[in-house]
C-alpha cells in the first residue's frame, strides 16, 4: 500500500472511531450519568475509568496518533476483561481495540508522519 493510501486508512479510522467515541459518550451521559446521580449505578461505575482512557485516546489520536491508539486499546483491552460478557467485548471492546492496534501500527515512524492528519 502506498502512503496516500495508509494516510486515508488512518483518517476513516480516526474519523470512525472518533464518532463512535462521541456515540458512546452520549450515550453514557444520557443514559449513565442519571442512574448513577440517583444511586442506581453501581454497575456502570467499574467502566468509567476504562471510558475516560477510551475518551482520552479518541481525542489523542488527532494530535498523537500512536499514544492516543495505545490508550484506546488499553482502555477497550479493559472495558473486555472487565466485563467478561461477549456483548460487552464485541460492542464497546472491539470497536477500539482493532482500530487502536491499527493505528499504533500506521502511526511508527517511517509509515505516516505522526501529525500528517
Amino acid at each position: 500500500m502506498n502512503k496516500g493510501g495508509k494516510l486515508l486508512v488512518a483518517l476513516t479510522l480516526k474519523v470512525i472511531v472518533s464518532l463512535f467515541g462521541l456515540f458512546l459518550m452520549i450515550f453514557f451521559i444520557g443514559e449513565g450519568m442519571s442512574d448513577i446521580f440517583h444511586g442506581r449505578g453501581d454497575g456502570l461505575i467499574p467502566y468509567l475509568p476504562a471510558l475516560l482512557l477510551l475518551l482520552f485516546g479518541c481525542v489523542m489520536i488527532w494530535f498523537r496518533i500512536r499514544t492516543g491508539a495505545l490508550c484506546m486499546a488499553i482502555g477497550g483491552a479493559i472495558m473486555s476483561v472487565q466485563s467478561r460478557d461477549t456483548f460487552v467485548i464485541l460492542v464497546y471492546g472491539l470497536p477500539f481495540i482493532i482500530p487502536g492496534l491499527a493505528l499504533w501500527f500506521l502511526g511508527k515512524p517511517g509509515i505516516i508522519k505522526p501529525n500528517s492528519i
